[in-house]
């Protein structure tokens, strides 16, 4: 009996080549749609309109609907690059603080819902109860009472400020969006408004049009007058390294919340105000030394100056241009004779 024995061929070498071409072409496929997305977070962001004062407050609102809250301060002038530097690196601290407002608000849903509720009846009855919207709306500090009422009616204003931050830190801003509005100074100055009336009275909010897009304008030129800006290097360099501090403090912040460290919204303000206070601090010493010893290099070069001047005016003789008085044996006789 004969029997035939059948071998099946296996991968023949062109075959292989085949698969290992396609193993590579989708390699590189994956590779490239990958950093099409990656690319595109950067190069192809949306856009945010910034024609008019009014489309600035239209686009804010938009940045935080959107995630984009770290981009915030785009809508914020610079003018120069080393403050463009501590804008973005605020910026990213605003990013921060959003994401810990959406873990506050998962892991405090009952406390955060209380907030809005209060906040709807302050509104409602044109009260402000944090601090930062009693300064927005130029409301005055209440006086009566006793002193005792009186501080505690200020710390339940710091209370709700940072509670107010930390679960809705841009609640205000899509809350308000219908009161808000812009007082046209000139074609190309405008301030903040709510319900008619400046915020942040008496210096306002302003927002002015640089190369054809408006910005909101902090008063920059007003800090530069009193003194409270920075001139040298060392002075930015500090800034610049002081203003990404807060997004590392909000980033562990963040990881505490999602893990429930803290039993009530309380606990976690007073720990927010603990954690802020010495890198608050240790910038303003840092800061304050440099404009000290800047300053104080200024007023030694200026005096060596009045010194080299005073001394010049002294060893050199009779200035230029001035006339010598003549000496005894310079006079001129006199052709009259003696009277």
């Amino acid at each position: 009996m004969n029997t035939t024995r059948t071998t099946l061929p296996l991968c023949r070498p062109h075959h292989r080549g085949w698969v290992h071409t396609a193993v590579v072409l989708i390699l590189i496929v994956t590779a490239l749609a990958v950093a099409a997305i990656w690319l595109g977070r950067f190069v192809f962001r949306k856009g945010y309109d910034q024609s008019t004062p009014e489309a600035v407050i239209q686009s804010a609102k938009q940045m935080v609907l959107d995630g984009n809250a770290g981009r915030l301060h785009e809508l914020v002038y610079a003018g120069q690059p080393e403050l463009r530097r501590v804008l973005q690196n605020i910026g990213l601290s605003l990013g921060a603080l959003d994401d810990l407002g959406r873990a506050v608000q998962a892991s405090y849903p009952e406390e955060v819902q209380e907030l809005r509720e209060e906040a709807q009846r302050a509104a409602s009855s044109g009260k402000a109860t944090s601090f930062i919207a009693r300064i927005a709306t130029g409301q005055q500090r209440d006086r009566s009472g006793n002193r005792s009422e009186r501080e505690q009616d200020f710390r339940a204003a710091i209370d709700s400020t940072l509670k107010g931050l930390m679960s809705d830190p841009y609640g205000w801003l899509t809350a308000n969006e219908e009161r808000l509005g812009v007082q046209y100074l000139t074609d190309e100055q405008s301030v903040l408004t709510l319900d008619g009336k400046p915020l942040f009275p008496p210096v306002g909010i302003s927002i002015q049009q640089f190369d054809g897009k408006w910005y909101v304008a902090p008063p920059w030129e007003h800090m530069r007058n009193i003194g409270a800006w920075p001139k040298s290097d060392e002075e930015w360099e500090i800034l610049i390294e002081f203003s990404g501090v807060a997004q590392n403090m909000l980033t562990d912040m963040i990881k505490d919340v999602k893990a429930k460290k803290y039993p009530n919204l309380r606990n976690l303000a007073e720990e927010t105000g603990e954690r802020a206070f010495l890198p608050l601090a240790f910038a303003g010493l840092a800061f304050g030394k440099a404009v000290e010893e800047r300053q104080k290099a200024e007023r030694e070069a200026r005096r060596a100056e009045r010194e080299a001047t005073a001394s010049d005016t002294t060893s050199g003789g009779t200035q230029p241009g001035a006339s010598e008085a003549p000496s005894k044996d310079d006079t001129p006789p006199n052709d009259n004779g003696p009277l």
